[in-house]
């Protein structure tokens, strides 16, 4: 806290020694801008004081004689600027701007501002196709009518929405008017442009609910779903599928083993189908594809999976080892360095992916 005040001066009593302790609080409180939890008791009107508030909030306060304001407060703690709340603002613009109002939406002059529903912007509207042919340019929002009042006949229904319009003079021939309407409940979009005649003569409906092409419906609709995606060339759920088979009569809960030098056919899970397979052996706990390398003189490693004729699934073993000691050597995932051993034998599975196309 630094407030203090010496009173009058009596030159007659006040000795040079008081004068300099006086002058020395004096310059104290005016640098520490009168810092207290209380307006000074000396303060006067047109006063600036700061208000240590609490150890997180000065407050510079303005006194007018009867009243403080707070012009604007910080947090000392943290050197920072106190937000002043959004409920204390006064944001308007008030009357002074409507000296700078736009006059036309022509008018370009430096520094205008546009009221609110001046040209349509943020106007209400109950729009009927004579109701568009009379607005100026703007932006309108089309407002349902609640005074009984006839359906806005551009819009298939008395509806919320909104509308642009545009006003443009070609010379001797007139306005050239045009307005794009779009209705949020009924979802229709309207087109009206004309030239020196009535908009609501040349009505153009360029969308509603329900009046899209053929092509576009197949799209939504699930009846005709098949037929959009062959058109498009693209792929539906029965198109693709997946699944994983156990060979050698193994199953999800129990894989059965496969062995080198050995062959095992399964049928095809998607009979007639063109699939995709991917033979995985279970080593230290996790699934992988052992690859395949053939190394000459009848040596050869890993398994292979192939799909026979239409609906046969048929998986070969190498005739050496499943997979060589060392991962480098047949390019299996597992990572297997010096020592891990060969593996001849090892539970097997077959992932299947069914693709587009059945076989004719």
């Amino acid at each position: 806290m630094s407030q203090y005040d010496y009173g009058t001066i009596d030159p007659n009593a006040k000795s040079g020694t008081q004068l300099a302790v006086d002058l020395n609080n004096w310059r104290d409180a005016l640098h520490s801008g009168h810092r207290g939890a209380e307006r000074p008791l000396y303060a006067q009107a047109g006063m600036l004081w700061v208000r240590e508030t609490s150890a997180e909030q000065w407050d510079l306060m303005l006194y007018d004689g009867d009243t403080d304001f707070v012009l604007r407060s910080v947090n000392p703690a943290t050197n920072q600027l106190i937000k002043i709340p959004q409920d204390a603002l006064e944001i308007s613009l008030g009357t002074a701007a409507t000296k700078n109002a736009q006059i036309s939406p022509t008018d370009t002059s430096a520094g205008a501002l546009m009221e609110v529903g001046a040209f349509g912007l943020g106007g209400r509207n109950y729009v009927t196709n004579a109701s568009v042919d009379a607005l100026e340019s703007g932006f309108y929002i089309q407002q349902r009518r609640t005074d009984g009042g006839a359906t806005p006949s551009v819009l298939t229904v008395d509806d919320y929405g909104v509308v642009l319009k545009n006003n443009y003079v070609v010379g001797p021939a007139g306005v050239l008017s045009s307005a794009l309407v779009y209705g949020t409940d009924s979802q229709s979009l309207w087109w009206l442009s004309s030239l020196g005649t009535s908009l609501e003569d040349v009505t153009l409906e360029i969308f509603h609910r329900g009046n899209i092409s053929s092509f576009a419906q197949t799209l939504l609709d699930d009846a005709d779903a098949a037929t959009a995606r062959a058109t498009l060339g693209a792929l539906g759920s029965a198109d693709v599928d997946f699944t994983i088979i156990y060979p050698n009569g193994g199953s999800e809960a129990s894989p059965a083993n496969a062995a080198v030098n050995s062959r095992y056919v399964t049928p095809n899970p998607f009979p007639g189908h063109c699939v995709i397979c991917v033979p995985e052996l279970l080593v230290d706990g996790k699934w992988g594809d052992p690859k395949w390398v053939y190394m000459g003189n009848g040596v050869s490693t890993g398994v292979r999976v192939s799909q026979l004729d239409d609906d046969s699934i048929v998986t070969q073993t190498a005739i050496t080892v499943l997979m060589p000691t060392l991962s480098r050597e047949g390019g299996d995932p597992f990572g297997r360095t010096a020592g891990a051993g060969n593996i001849t034998t090892a539970p097997l599975r077959v992932k299947v992916w069914k693709v587009k196309g059945a076989i004719a």
